[in-house]
């Protein structure tokens, strides 16, 4: 398989339990799927999705290029936000493995 793929996935407010997740070949689509996921989700939860590439080399992983969304639905009022990370954000850079998993580490959604 070649071409960019996105996943993206929910997690929990409190970070123990993960929501739904999937992978796309399309950018707008992986966002439209976090965007209707946190929808569905508690309020409190955030997801992201990831820029990710297919290494065939080893056993079928993916390997992260990069964070293209942030969502969060808001604790109070429940309202989605999926937005990218800000330009000047570190997060854009993180490899999977330092991916947010606590409401405090994710990048700020503006």
């Amino acid at each position: 398989m070649t071409g960019e793929l996105y996943d993206w996935n929910v997690h929990s407010r409190d970070g123990r339990r993960a929501g739904p997740g999937g992978v796309s070949s399309d950018r707008r689509q992986a966002i439209a799927d976090l965007t209707d996921a946190l929808g569905e989700a508690q309020p409190g939860s955030w997801g992201v999705v990831w820029s990710v590439r297919l290494d065939l080399t080893r056993t079928f992983e993916y390997h992260c290029d990069g964070l293209v969304a942030v969502g969060l639905c808001d604790q109070r009022s429940g309202a989605v936000t999926v937005d990218g990370p800000p330009p000047a954000s570190p997060a854009g850079n993180l490899a999977e493995h330092q991916a947010p998993n606590r409401p405090g580490d994710r990048p700020r959604v503006r």
